[in-house]
């Protein structure tokens, strides 16, 4: 009986979660996603855990393409990724695409990136990336 009860309970959030989509609150929608995701992991559903994860990514992108600042960003900038040579820890950050041909300009093979305490992980550090935006030990 309680199975039923939380498979109710759980395909009311996605029925939900579906018309946020529809409406375009992606912000709701992935909230939604999420707590079915959870239900679905406790009950060990892995199609809905697969489900779940496929949506919040859809909404996801969806989110991330109607903001004008983001589209505005991946415009200028270009995401490196990043490796704390303390903890192994990866991370990515954005930064100016023209720095590469400033620095190329300036005849210098590599740039220097001082990374902060909470940019990659509780770290501060510095890493030397190429004019390709490939981080350099």
């Amino acid at each position: 009986m309680e199975d039923r009860n939380v498979g109710a309970k759980n395909r009311s959030i996605v029925d939900e979660a579906k018309k946020c989509i529809d409406r375009k609150e992606w912000k709701i929608a992935i909230s939604l996603f999420q707590e079915s995701r959870t239900i679905c992991l406790t009950q060990d559903w892995p199609d809905g855990v697969r489900y779940a994860n496929e949506m919040i990514a859809k909404a996801t992108s969806n989110l991330q393409d109607s903001l004008p600042l983001l589209k505005d960003l991946r415009e200028y900038c270009k995401k490196i990724r990043i490796i704390c040579p303390i903890c192994n820890k990866t991370g990515a950050l954005l930064v100016d695409k023209n720095i590469g041909s400033r620095a190329l300009e300036e005849h210098n093979a590599l740039i220097k990136l001082r990374i902060f305490p909470g940019d990659i992980c509780e770290h501060e550090f510095t890493v030397f990336v190429d004019d390709t935006f490939k981080m350099r030990s």
